[in-house]
């Protein structure tokens, strides 16, 4: 009698924790709207000064990674948790990447082209973390 109890408090433990699990780790509808409007304020930004959109493309994705509840201490930590959440996690690292060179580089310029692709990278990060 009191191992089928033990065992049946277990199933329930997990039962709950697996539905916390899973309910903490996904999105409102009103987060994604408001991530998604972030989102193109961060294009438009992108027209007039790439860097900063960069900048704030990263930021966004750090966001979400918090408002998801994946751990770390730092961004990166974040990204390798969440790593498989990705379909590109090359090229949102190689953005993260370069958002650093931005930001602790005092001579780093980041190219047209180089930011163009982290936008990508970031979009479609995004779009990874929207679903």
């Amino acid at each position: 009698m009191e191992t089928i109890f033990l065992i049946a408090v277990l199933i329930l433990g997990l039962g709950v924790f697996f539905w916390l699990e899973r309910r903490r780790r996904h999105l409102t509808a009103g987060d994604r709207k408001e991530f998604f409007k972030k989102w193109r304020e961060i294009e438009e930004r992108a027209e007039r000064d790439i860097e900063k959109a960069v900048l704030e493309g990263d930021k966004l994705i750090d966001l979400i990674l918090k408002r998801k509840e994946i751990g770390g201490r730092t961004m990166n930590e974040r990204l390798k948790r969440a790593s498989r959440l990705f379909s590109n996690f090359r090229g949102v690292k190689k953005a993260h990447f370069l958002r650093n060179k931005i930001v602790h580089e005092a001579d780093f310029k980041l190219s047209e082209k180089e930011g163009k692709e982290a936008l990508r990278s970031i979009e479609k990060g995004l779009r990874d973390l929207w679903r």
